[in-house]
């Protein structure tokens, strides 16, 4: 493992850092410091800047890294650079699903990925599919004058596929440091997230520390942007300097990595992503005729196919 040299954190900075509203966090207070990886620029430079701050606080024994697999809107992979990117840093990663899936994963020999199985596939509550690509069939043959498709104004996609498989770890957690603990009390975990006001107004209105983002009896949860006012420029110094391999879809001209295919990206990404992602366009497309509805809203997946 090598440390980053741009984001070396002294204990005198530490508070600072952390200040929020005249308060100063005080992570001997915090159980875990979940790193939410997906394996792109963003999160993989918020890894390496957390390792270096957690390691400063004297807190480097709390990390844990959360992947949410995507499953078929993935780049080929995304998991596993994720679990390497985690591995690089000596850092543990576990890997979720919507649908109930968690595992720890770890690195065998030959770079090879071992997931130990934690909970398996049907434990939500949850109905629905646990694929991006079928819940668009689902919604449309339940609602055809409803648009089958996430879209800008309706992120559907996020909250069930990402941050529900992402809540849902924070309380499997929480309940297994309470029982191994014999704890009382709520479960302290912060919650770090790549985000940045770079990106858009939306993540720039974003406070870059917000205290309870869940609270029970069981876990409050805490939120934290530690990039949050990074340029893309410190976001690959922070890559280069650490040394930890980063996604191959960066050097085909990619700008972002969430799903190979994204109703957000730019229409350069998204050729870059049918180019290289021909049977996940043909998919796609195929979907789009079942449903009536095109992937974006004004424009089919075709006008980006080759």
């Amino acid at each position: 493992m090598r440390a980053s040299a741009t984001s070396s954190v002294t204990p005198e900075q530490l508070a600072l850092r952390l200040d929020r509203h005249d308060e100063q966090i005080d992570l001997s207070a915090i159980d875990y410091i979940v790193i939410n990886t997906s394996g792109g620029k963003d999160s993989q430079a918020m890894l390496s800047h957390v390792v270096n701050f957690a390691r400063a606080a004297g807190v480097i024994e709390r990390l844990v890294a959360l992947h949410v697999d995507l499953g078929r809107m993935e780049w080929a992979g995304t998991t596993k650079l994720a679990v390497a990117q985690a591995d690089f840093f000596d850092v543990p990663i576990y890997i979720t699903r919507k649908g109930g899936y968690l595992a720890r994963a770890i690195i065998r020999g030959a770079g090879d990925v071992e997931r130990q199985q934690l909970i398996a596939d049907g434990t939500t509550k949850s109905e629905t599919a646990t694929d991006l690509l079928d819940r668009v069939r689902e919604r449309g043959a339940a609602n055809p004058h409803r648009p089958a498709w996430p879209s800008a104004a309706a992120r559907w996609c996020t909250s069930d596929f990402k941050r529900g498989p992402a809540r849902r770890f924070f309380t499997w957690l929480a309940h297994q440091h309470r029982d191994h603990q014999a704890l009382q009390r709520p479960v302290r975990i912060l919650s770090a997230m790549g985000l940045r006001a770079e990106e858009s107004r939306s993540r720039a209105r974003r406070a870059a520390y917000k205290t309870a983002t869940i609270s029970t009896s069981v876990q409050q949860v805490d939120e934290w942007l530690p990039i949050h006012r990074w340029s893309t420029p410190d976001v690959w110094r922070e890559i280069h300097s650490s040394g930890a391999p980063w996604h191959r879809a960066y050097d085909l001209g990619m700008s972002r990595l969430s799903c190979a295919l994204c109703i957000l990206a730019s229409s350069r990404d998204l050729t870059i992503g049918a180019r290289h992602n021909p049977g996940l366009a043909a998919e796609i497309l195929a979907v789009e005729h079942e449903t009536g509805y095109t992937f974006l809203p004004d424009r089919s997946i075709a006008a980006f196919i080759d």
